[in-house]
């Protein structure tokens, strides 16, 4: 049968006949004339691949399935109705979220409410690291900062929640930010030791408003920021919906004639390295002001 006669047979579209074919699920024998050519055995497979696909098994998944012997896909069935059977434990509990919600019982983890504060932070430091990211890009660059400073510490204070300030957005994907730690004096100093080939260095930061380190191969920056005047507020639930703190922010700027300088800073208070669930992030907003 060509491909045309098969798919109607077997109810699978040419589209995905030409997939499994791709994968080398469900291969037919090439004519001659370059058309593809299944035998009627190969319907039966084809049910075999439909069903499986049916019971929520993938490409790969099925690939395992067909290769494997009586007791491998005893094996492999077993571990799907397991997969299977957290999924529905999962959605339960998310129907139950939702008619609570809709029952009026509960409020939603995303119903913000942003109360906005304005205060002065103080002077501080920060190591960090600036560039051309995407999000992966500063998640790694988050990671490298807990490696190479909080686990030694190379940097003498109290350290802060992690931070970052977006510049310029080039793509949906880049951003030019700058990723750091900021760095509070916990005895009215802030000082620096880097471990170094020859020698162990101490730098006092009072006197420099930046120096540039390479600790492990990679190049930081550590700036001292003066007192900042900012607007803050507080967001709960997945970075998706930030915008309606920035929203929030822009609102009472222009309610309180206060001038929005080109710089926001993200405190990731409670992020994935501390909680699963994304709805339980906690996120500081702050407009830098005038």
């Amino acid at each position: 049968m060509q491909i045309g006669a098969f798919s109607k047979a077997s109810k699978i579209s040419k589209r995905m006949l030409r997939y499994y074919d791709e994968k080398g699920l469900l291969t037919p024998k090439i004519d001659d004339n370059g058309y593809r050519q299944y035998a009627a055995s190969d319907l039966n497979l084809a049910e075999q691949i439909t069903e499986l696909r049916d019971l929520h098994f993938q490409v790969e998944e099925i690939r395992r399935f067909l290769e494997s012997d009586s007791q491998g896909k005893k094996i492999l069935l077993e571990m799907k109705y397991m997969e299977v059977e957290k999924d529905i434990e999962f959605n339960e509990t998310v129907l139950r979220r939702i008619k609570s919600i809709k029952d009026g019982h509960n409020r939603p983890k995303w119903h913000n409410v942003y109360n906005i504060s304005k205060f002065t932070v103080e002077e501080h430091w920060a190591v960090q690291v600036k560039g051309d990211m995407t999000e992966s890009q500063m998640d790694q660059v988050f990671n490298d900062l807990f490696q190479d400073f909080l686990s030694l510490p190379l940097i003498k204070g109290d350290y802060g929640k992690p931070f970052s300030i977006i510049h310029d957005v080039h793509d949906d994907e880049t951003f030019s930010t700058t990723v750091g730690l900021p760095v509070f004096p916990s005895d009215g100093s802030v000082s620096i030791e880097v471990s170094l080939e020859v020698s162990i260095e101490e730098v006092s930061l009072e006197k420099n408003k930046k120096l540039e380190k390479i600790i492990n191969n990679k190049a930081y920056e550590i700036c001292k920021y003066d007192p900042i005047k900012v607007i803050q507020t507080i967001h709960y639930g997945g970075y998706d919906r930030l915008s309606g703190a920035y929203q929030a922010l822009h609102d009472y700027a222009d309610e309180n004639n206060f001038l929005l300088k080109d710089f926001y800073r993200e405190i990731y208070v409670t992020d994935a390295s501390l909680v699963n669930d994304a709805e339980d992030y906690v996120t500081l907003i702050q407009a830098f002001i005038e």
